[in-house]
């Protein structure tokens, strides 16, 4: 199977294009008359060079880092839908909280390219990158620096401005900073051995036959000894696009706007006032890690503020349940090392409903984090096992549901189901403390004693 056969033709230019109309300089809309001009890639439709020329053209501006010309390729309807859909996705959302929201991101990737080194020397981030060693550390690192860039790049352009975004103009914006976020796209390519938007440059299309109203089209792979293929273009408003991505376009659009509709009513949802709180926080934590000195310190930040709660949102999007939780604190002072005494809810909680999203959970579901005294400890064996089966008999049905769900490193999860009384679950469960109950995520955490010691026969 060749290369062009598992990316169709035009689709990874339209992955390129998506990525890089999200940047921008400081030049405004109206300056655009001063950026390059790349010329349509079709000069006539009905000339026979015309389904070749598309895909030169804008695989050449592509090269030359002028993605412009892939914009230029496709059909006039398909630019102003684009348009349209870059401008709905801001228009759903508070000009505030937009705004807010990039802040904090350009903080965030600022943080990961200052503290690379803290990032990679904590054991937890080392095992989440390297996928469990299955990538090599030196690979990831390697990577890291054109990744952070590409982040900062598409952070600094229209994303950064809620105005800029509901006045998009692909075109305009392809022209002004385009190279610029392809730049940042190319390095991230020449990392990788094969190197695709490299090997761009040895990608050439040529027209062959037309066969009624479809013209067949013979593309050369990027990689080197793999035989050319040939591919059924069609026309759309005078732009040649290969015809499986011309039927699929209406599919892609609609998903597309489904997913824009979905965004802006999840948006609606949380207050303002919420929203800005909740950025405070996180931009709090940025902080916090910023202003560590030394590598137990960031990971103790870095432990409490982010591992724990991401933990819970990893665990509350199970399944694709959408709610994830504020956050997993230690137990209050006051609580006794190993008493299994259940804390009480936090006030305001609603029952089967997320506080942090207002979406409603999953009812009778529960979902127990089991995090061991020791940070790289995990679960096996007679332990394990139960474990497994004080859950199973303390859910309100012969036959409960137990399913191992998403988890961090040094953690295991399950969900269990039904479960009528999450307090009385949760005061039940003997085989270790008790530390936190979330009922708005309907989440209980548990802490093993140090010895690993085992739940009663």
């Amino acid at each position: 199977m060749t290369f062009l056969n598992r990316v169709p033709p035009g689709g990874l230019l339209l992955v390129i294009l998506l990525t890089a109309g999200c940047s921008d300089s400081d030049r405004t809309a109206e300056n655009s008359a001063a950026g390059p001009r790349v010329p349509p890639p079709v000069d006539t439709p009905d000339s026979a060079a015309a389904p070749a020329a598309g895909v030169n053209s804008a695989i050449r501006g592509l090269v030359k880092h002028q993605p412009a010309a892939v914009w230029e390729y496709l059909p006039r309807s398909w630019q102003q839908e684009l348009n349209s859909l870059v401008r709905s996705s801001a228009s759903g959302v508070d000009e505030r909280v937009w705004n807010r929201t990039i802040a904090v991101a350009r903080r965030g990737v600022k943080l990961l390219e200052d503290r690379q080194s803290a990032v990679f020397r904590n054991e937890a981030l080392r095992q989440i990158l390297t996928r469990d060693g299955r990538w090599e550390e030196e690979e990831v690192r390697s990577h890291w620096t054109a990744i952070t860039a590409l982040a900062r790049e598409v952070l600094s352009g229209p994303l950064a401005s809620h105005q800029a975004m509901q006045q998009f103009r692909g075109k305009e914006w392809l022209q002004q900073s385009g190279p610029a976020i392809v730049e940042q796209f190319a390095a991230v390519s020449a990392l990788d051995p094969a190197d695709p938007f490299g090997n761009l440059s040895r990608v050439e299309a040529s027209f062959v036959r037309m066969e009624g109203q479809v013209a067949v089209v013979r593309i050369t792979s990027p990689r080197p000894g793999e035989a050319a293929s040939d591919f059924q273009f069609v026309e759309v408003e005078g732009r040649w696009i290969p015809d499986n991505l011309a039927a699929g376009w209406p599919v892609f659009l609609d998903s597309a706007q489904q997913r824009v509709r979905q965004f802006s009513s999840a948006a609606s949802t949380i207050p303002v006032d919420q929203a800005l709180s909740r950025l405070d926080r996180i931009e709090s934590v940025i902080a916090s890690l910023e202003e560590t000195r030394t590598q137990d310190e960031f990971d103790q930040v870095l432990l409490a503020d982010v591992i724990l709660p991401l933990g819970a949102a990893v665990m509350a999007l199970e399944g694709g349940r959408i709610g994830p939780a504020a956050g997993n604190s230690p137990p209050p002072s006051g609580d006794s090392p190993g008493t299994s005494e259940a804390p009480a809810p936090a006030a305001g909680d609603t029952p089967g409903t997320d506080a942090a999203t207002g979406n409603t959970l999953p009812e009778k579901t529960v979902r127990v984090v089991i995090a061991p005294a020791e940070p790289s400890g995990q679960l096996s064996g007679p332990l394990l096992r139960r474990i497994e089966e004080q859950l199973q008999q303390l859910g309100d049905s012969d036959d409960t549901d137990l399913q191992e769900g998403s988890a961090l490193p040094g953690q295991t999860v399950f969900l269990v189901s039904p479960v009528n009384d999450l307090a009385k679950f949760a005061k039940q469960i003997d085989f270790g403390q008790v530390t936190k109950i979330e009922q708005a995520t309907r989440t209980v955490h548990v802490s093993l004693p140090a010895t690993g010691t085992a739940p009663p026969e």
